[in-house]
């Protein structure tokens, strides 16, 4: 255990001595002025690798006291800039040149985001130490995102154009304390930890076949299908017709946190979905007691949700959630679409209950 815990925070450790190496270098300079953005970068970086130090002890903590991971609804973009941000002083250090482009839209997945950042890091660190060793002229890694709407999973790739892995090696690298780098450099924890934390989300890290490079794929279940996979069980199998199934659509993840926050301890069972088209999904798995959705959403706006809901016979309750900018939206489409009611923006736990709950029993 001790030494899984120094290999965790080692990373964020060295991400905080490079940045700490290059703010003393800008402190040299009479002309402080002109190395501001520079020395607020490095700060920036140094307290988000404090502060993940602190959330890394915490996981070890709640992991040796057999508590449950708090997952919450994050944007895999972010994770992976996120990532990349803290590794940016070894990414310029030696010259490597990252393909990442988020694109307009980000994938939502339920996890423990500093544990899916720790595999992201470790990823790309082996990337740049095995580019490095081999002496790669022109080091490059490419990160990419897709997902496939039939399979209801997230692929996260990230390859590069270094020496690969050996095939005799290849077997072997999620083992525990099995290292490709020479005696001192490796500890033979980082692959076997990652493939754990994975794993513990219900995904998978696998190693592809490859001509050049390595190329690791993570594979994680989509929002929709995080429902069922991380949810609330105690509820799911409890037979008292009190708990109710809560569905809350909102392409904002802080929103899909909040209201799961604010209804864990209630008698619902939240699910989330970040579209109409993960909500449409979610009603093909189970029954659903009462749909709130959000007006504004990108792909698809509430409004157009409910009518399409209504039109494949869903005869639940539903709530129209909103700033107070969409109250003509909701008086002139209550009766059409037959929504209950309104809940506006901001809100409290006790506004989101007490409108849950006079839905239900109206």
């Amino acid at each position: 255990m001790s030494a899984n815990i120094s290999h965790e925070i080692n990373n964020p450790l060295t991400v905080a001595y490079g940045n700490n190496e290059i703010l003393s270098f800008s402190l040299e300079n009479s002309d402080l002025n002109a190395e501001r953005a520079n020395i607020l970068l490095c700060q920036q970086n140094i307290e988000s690798s404090l502060e993940r130090i602190k959330k890394i002890i915490s996981n070890m903590k709640d992991f040796l006291y057999k508590n449950e991971d708090l997952k919450e609804y994050v944007g895999v973009n972010s994770i992976v800039q996120a990532s990349l941000d803290l590794l940016n002083p070894k990414i310029k250090a030696h010259h490597i040149a990252i393909n990442f482009n988020p694109g307009a839209q980000d994938y939502i997945i339920m996890a423990n985001r500093v544990k899916i950042e720790q595999v992201i890091i470790n990823l790309i660190q082996n990337a740049i130490d095995a580019m490095v060793d081999a002496k790669i002229e022109e080091p490059e890694i490419t990160i990419s995102l897709s997902a496939e709407e039939s399979t209801s999973f997230v692929q996260l790739k990230i390859s590069d154009n270094g020496p690969g892995i050996k095939f005799e090696d290849r077997e072997k690298i999620f083992q525990t304390f099995y290292t490709t780098k020479e005696i001192g450099k490796g500890t033979g924890l980082g692959l076997s930890i990652s493939n754990r934390i994975i794993e513990s989300h219900q995904g998978k890290l696998k190693l592809l076949d490859s001509s050049a490079g390595a190329i690791f794929e993570i594979t994680l279940p989509s929002t929709a299908l995080s429902n069922y996979i991380q949810g609330d069980w105690s509820k799911i199998l409890n037979s008292d017709p009190s708990f109710k199934k809560v569905l809350i659509v909102d392409n904002e993840p802080q929103i899909l946190n909040l209201c799961m926050s604010f209804l864990k301890d209630g008698p619902y069972l939240f699910l989330g979905a970040t579209s109409g088209r993960e909500a449409l999904e979610i009603l093909e798995r189970t029954d659903i007691h009462l749909i709130i959705t959000d007006l504004n959403m990108p792909d698809q706006d509430g409004i157009t949700l409910l009518k399409e809901l209504r039109e494949k016979n869903y005869q639940g309750p539903s709530l129209l959630l909103s700033s107070r900018e969409g109250i003509p939206h909701y008086t002139k489409h209550k009766d059409e679409f037959k929504i209950n009611g309104i809940l506006l923006k901001p809100f409290n736990k006790d506004e989101l209950n007490k409108i849950i709950g006079q839905t239900l029993t109206a």
